[in-house]
Parts: C-alpha cells; structure tokens; sequence
C-alpha cells in the first residue's frame, strides 16, 4: 500500500510538471488574442548589442496576421517554457529588447517588455536562446533558428 501511494504521489507531481513546462508558442505567452484587433499595436526594438532602435505600429489585426512575415514566425513558430528563473544576459551573447504596447477590448494599452537572450559558442553554430517577458524567464524549446533570423532581419532593416 506504501509503494502504491508513493507511485501515486510521484505521478501526479510529473504530470503537473508535464502541465506546467508545456511548451507554448510566444504569442499565447503575451496573450495575443486577447487583444482589440481595431487597436494600434506599437514595439519598439532595442538591439543592445548594437545600439539600434526601431520602432513599428499598425493595426493589431495587420500586425498580428500571419502576412506579416517579421513577426508572424517569431510569434508562432517560436516555443517555450515555463516561467522559470529569470535570466541575466551572458558573455558572447546577442541582446535584443522588445517592448510592446498591445491594444486591450477596454482601450487601454497593456505594456509588455520581451528580452531575447543569444549566447553563442563558434559563430552561432550551437547557440542557447532564452527569453525573459515581463519578470519571467522562460526556456527556448523550438525556434532559436527563428529567433536568430529574427534578429538579423531586424538588423538588415533600414534606420
């Protein structure tokens, strides 16, 4: 009877871990749909590592639609985990900051800061991603090959 509970107790912990780490795609994380799709969406990047900025607003239906091919892949095709422990950025690392003013049914604006965290060994021939929102951290499980093209577009865009 000892053994049954103690596998029953071990189960039920995996399966709300299993629950928990689910892996989800960035825009459930910022709660996309949730937002007034009549509304102006605003972001501003701030490449740290170069010392960029660039801003964008449209329309949230635009902005959000799977035709925009700068966000569309990183907001859908770009999963993680968590929350975790928050990440501070590292040595070798891309640094990009990502501040979004997303439109909300009521016509306020609920503000969402998003760092992206590159730590590369060899040229970003084996890199970890990481992504901090708000005071979260969350794991990279699919996508950090989106996120680096992410992040060079951006970069190939005129100032």
């Amino acid at each position: 009877m000892k053994k049954l509970r103690i596998v029953f107790i071990a189960l039920l912990v995996f399966g709300i871990l299993a629950v928990y780490f689910r892996p989800r795609p960035l825009r459930d994380i910022l709660k996309v749909a949730e937002i007034n799709p009549d509304g102006t969406a605003y972001c501003t990047l701030f490449d740290i590592t170069q010392g960029r900025t660039r801003n964008w607003s449209d329309s949230a239906a635009v902005f959000f639609d799977s035709s925009d091919e700068l966000f569309w892949p990183f907001m859908n095709e770009v999963t993680v985990a968590g929350p975790v422990f928050y990440k501070a950025s590292s040595v070798n690392s891309d640094l990009v900051n990502l501040y979004f003013a997303l439109p909300q049914h009521d016509g306020t604006y609920r503000q969402a800061t998003v760092e992206l965290i590159l730590s590369s060994e060899d040229n970003f021939e084996k890199y970890m991603a990481f992504i901090n929102i708000g005071n979260r951290g969350y794991i990279v499980t699919s996508g950090k090959d989106v996120i680096h093209s992410f992040i060079e577009e951006v970069r190939e865009l005129p100032a």
